[in-house]
């Protein structure tokens, strides 16, 4: 298998901020006051949560993004708790100006029942792993599906992980690397939650998920080299400089310059997948490669 410490290589990044993004960041982002109604950017509030896995609080978090309408799109959701309750509702008058409430990730599924009972009116759009394990929501659609990635064009991008499994990903317990980025061009902010990691909350370092030394890649040689390309093609056509993660923080400014750095650090890395897959393929996920490639060439923007 590949070497361990290719997933335990840190990118460092020390950007100058001045007092005032301090204060906005540290608004939205630290544990302890991250329900503000201050946005993160013009028209995307983003939402911090804990969330404990094995004892560890590994953190998650939910974004609005508010549409030129004035209605907003829900993505993600977290811990439904009193505060979060009251942000929400003096942003969407109570849910009535939500469009929508998505899902990015097939493993962050938690409070979309909690959500759900909440906000019925609303229709929610999951990933097929959510139609799979939450029937008792009566989901509009799956995010799978190119029509619904592309409702809110051009005020809200969103495009799948390229080289991994996003409709069925295993084994469950740690195939947890693909998922959706979402792009808000107005505010420059991009939403994302496993396949990028912050450690931590505050402008930490940028890496990828370990899974992608794992099951997070799919084991034949194309698909490392097609996770780089759809990075670096996104990195080329969106003009963004924050990133929102799920784990565990906010990169605030810089963010675009951060993921062209991972990608320039990660060559070793890809090669020696390439190398590894290259010697034992695994015929299955090819066949779900070329499906899931087949599937997305027809997702234009």
């Amino acid at each position: 298998g590949i070497n361990a410490e290719y997933g335990d290589v840190h990118y460092h990044t020390t950007p100058h901020m001045n007092a005032l993004a301090t204060l906005v960041t540290l608004l939205c982002v630290a544990v302890a006051s991250s329900y503000s109604l201050d946005p993160l950017g013009p028209g995307f509030w983003n939402i911090r949560s804990s969330f404990i896995l094995d004892g560890i609080d590994i953190g998650t978090h939910m974004s609005l993004i508010q549409l030129p309408t004035g209605r907003f799109v829900v993505v993600d959701t977290v811990d439904l708790n009193d505060t979060v309750r009251t942000v929400i509702d003096t942003l969407t008058n109570n849910g009535t100006l939500m469009d929508a409430i998505i899902a990015t990730h097939p493993f962050h599924t938690t409070y979309f029942p909690v959500f759900y009972k909440a906000y019925p009116h609303v229709p929610f759009y999951g990933t097929p792993r959510h139609l799979r394990i939450e029937p008792q929501i009566p989901w509009a659609g799956s995010m799978y599906d190119c029509a619904n990635r592309q409702r809110w064009l051009p005020d809200i991008h969103m495009r799948i992980a390229q080289g991994a499994e996003f409709v069925n990903p295993q084994p469950e317990s740690s195939n947890h690397f693909s998922g959706i980025h979402v792009f808000h061009p107005k505010s420059r902010i991009i939403h994302l939650d496993d396949t990028i990691i912050i450690d931590e909350p505050f402008n930490g370092d940028m890496l990828w998920h370990p899974s992608i030394v794992g099951p997070g890649l799919y084991h034949i040689p194309e698909a490392p080299t097609a996770f780089s390309n759809w990075v670096k093609k996104y990195v080329s056509e969106w003009d963004f400089d924050i990133i929102c993660a799920a784990h565990k923080g906010v990169k605030y400014g810089g963010a675009k310059e951060e993921v062209e750095t991972l990608l320039r650090d990660s060559v070793v890395l890809f090669d020696a997948l390439i190398a590894e897959y290259t010697i034992a393929p695994s015929e299955s996920d090819r066949a779900l490669f070329e499906a899931m490639q087949e599937h997305e060439s027809g997702c234009i923007e």
